[in-house]
């Protein structure tokens, strides 16, 4: 184990003093370079190991290739139906992943500027993309709260499910703990079912309640209504008749005069 981890530092060792000698960085005193194409916001991009490819993706639906040094665009890359959201290298940088809205990934070689696999099983937006470092693992995170699992193997024109809907090389404890997740989200999802089930009898009642005191409201409005009117009538009834009898009494003594009411 100690020589495999020695000949591991090593061959790590190795790489980065490569990636140095091939790295070019810019010219010192010359401004940043931009590099411009996209119709749309910019939502990602990515740096292939040696700094000679970038791949950046956006909101237009396509994925764009770019010579970094040269500040030139080497490809236009579309087939995505929606926003673009996150790219990556694969290791070994022969193969690059893009996840989209569209709720799809595709595997884009980089040498004939292709899609060569398009990964389907996600029932929202893809936010973001990796691959795994031994190659063998595909990761990608969608908006419906999900991590989705993929093989790594690249195969022409194939169309790819992830390992919650299918039988793949994936490790058995990653398997299993995404059968328990479904099983407790699928339990989630009755129990809110049921609750809003029953918020929603609860609503029905308290809306038929609600129409009934309308209906007793608008029968008391109308019977005082009612009364209001009687009350005017015998009002103005009793008014004339103390008019009349007022007008048509005569004094019963001349002292004292005494009218009569009712």
């Amino acid at each position: 184990q100690q020589q495999q981890q020695q000949q591991h530092r090593q061959q790590q060792q190795q790489h980065h003093q490569k990636q140095k000698e091939q790295h070019q960085p810019l010219p010192q005193g010359r401004p940043p370079r931009v590099l411009c194409g996209h119709s749309n916001a910019v939502e990602g991009c990515a740096l292939s190991a040696d700094g000679r490819l970038a791949v950046s993706c956006s909101r237009d639906q396509t994925l764009m290739m770019w010579d970094p040094h040269q500040g030139l665009r080497t490809a236009t890359l579309r087939g995505h139906t929606g926003w673009v959201w996150d790219c990556c290298f694969a290791p070994g940088e022969q193969y690059f992943l893009s996840a989209s809205s569209d709720k799809t990934l595709r595997v884009w070689q980089v040498t004939d500027r292709v899609c060569v696999r398009v990964l389907r099983g996600h029932s929202n937006t893809v936010l973001r993309c990796c691959w795994s470092a031994d190659g063998k693992t595909i990761f990608s995170a969608g908006r419906e709260k999900r991590i989705r699992l993929w093989p790594g193997r690249i195969g022409q024109g194939e169309e790819g499910s992830s390992a919650g809907e299918a039988s793949l090389p994936v490790d058995a404890s990653a398997k299993s703990l995404c059968e328990e997740q479904s099983s407790e989200t699928a339990g989630m999802v009755a129990a809110l079912k049921q609750s809003s089930a029953q918020a929603l009898g609860r609503l029905a009642e308290l809306e038929l309640a609600l129409n009934k005191e309308k209906a007793r409201s608008t029968a008391l409005q109308s019977e005082l209504e009612a009364l209001q009117a009687e009350r005017q009538h015998n009002e103005g009834e009793r008014d004339s008749e103390v008019l009349l009898v007022t007008v048509n009494c005569k004094p019963i003594s001349p002292s004292n005069s005494l009218f009569l009411s009712l």
